[in-house]
This record gives C-alpha cells, sequence and structure tokens, in this order.
C-alpha cells in the first residue's frame, strides 16, 4: 500500500554506497510484497475496524492473480479477463481494461504482489521464532528494508546474516 511504498522507497534512498542500478531496478517481488506485508501490519494494529475493509484489503490482487495466468498461460481473451474483473462488481468496464491492459504489459507484477508477501511472512516468522523474545519488529523492519530493492533471494540470505548477527548479541 502506498504508506509500505513510503517507506520502503525512502529507506532505499538512504542508502548511500548501494550501486547506480539500484536506483533503476524495480523488483515486484519486494516492493508489492512489503507493501502487502505493511498492509497486514495495518491490520495488526487494529486500522481496519470492519472486516469489509479487511476483504477488500485482499481482494483487488486477488483477481489480478487470477487474470495473470489466465492471459499469458489460459489463453483468456482481453474481453474475457475484463469480464472476470467486472463481475466482482467493483470496477466499470474501462477500469478493467486498465487493469488487464496492464497485466498483459507486465507479466507477473500482479502475482508477485502475494509471492512476495509471504517471503516477508515467512522470514518474520523465522526471526520470531529463531530471537524468541529479543525478536524486535523495528529491528526485522530496518533489516529487511535497508538494503533497498533486491531480488527475494538476496533477501532471504541477508536476513539471516542479520538473525546470525542477532543471536550473537548478548
Amino acid at each position: 500500500t502506498w504508506p509500505g511504498h513510503h517507506l520502503q522507497i525512502a529507506y532505499a534512498q538512504r542508502i548511500r554506497d548501494a550501486h547506480p542500478l539500484m536506483q533503476l531496478i524495480f523488483n515486484s517481488g519486494y516492493v508489492e510484497g512489503w507493501a502487502r506485508y505493511a498492509e497486514n501490519l495495518s491490520e495488526e494494529a487494529g486500522l481496519y475496524h470492519t472486516e469489509y475493509a479487511k476483504l477488500q484489503r485482499r481482494a483487488w490482487p486477488a483477481r489480478g492473480m487470477v487474470v495473470d495466468p489466465g492471459i499469458h498461460a489460459f489463453g483468456w481473451t482481453r474481453e474475457q479477463a475484463i469480464a472476470f474483473i467486472m463481475e466482482a462488481g467493483r470496477d466499470n468496464e474501462q477500469t478493467a481494461g486498465n487493469l488487464v491492459d496492464r497485466i498483459a504489459a507486465i507479466p507477473g507484477q500482479l502475482t508477485a504482489y502475494d509471492s512476495g508477501a509471504q517471503e516477508f511472512f515467512a522470514l518474520r516468522r523465522e526471526a520470531e521464532a529463531t530471537l524468541g523474545n529479543k525478536f524486535d519488529i523495528r529491528a526485522f523492519h530496518d533489516a529487511v528494508l535497508g538494503n533497498g530493492t533486491i531480488p527475494l533471494p538476496m533477501l532471504r540470505e541477508v536476513t539471516r546474516r542479520w538473525l546470525a548477527a542477532q543471536q550473537s548479541v548478548p
């Protein structure tokens, strides 16, 4: 979500010795995964006041996760994809068409939302289990955001190195 993107981008811009290419690279799994993870933090903090709001938060990328393979793997036409999105009753034909065009132009981008988030959730569970009562969510967030937009396997490696360092701290 936007607050999640804002924080993630602000962290990335603080990195002074990053390779210049890092300013140009966009990794959907990391960026959108962090945003989905951040949305969940809002839920954990009790910021959603209705079950409807929680469901709506999950519904938008879910449609894209169906349409993306529909178009790229199962041969859906643009019209079929638009009809599927409109069936949910949230989007008009223009909005649905725009989403379908986005999905067609950037394969896998919408499926990266939840697949990326699952990596952040898994790393957090691993950190909580490893550190127990020494787990500090702020330090964890510093660790996963501190290297900029990196591929998910690299994120796992960086986070595990951070975990190892945390274990050696008394």
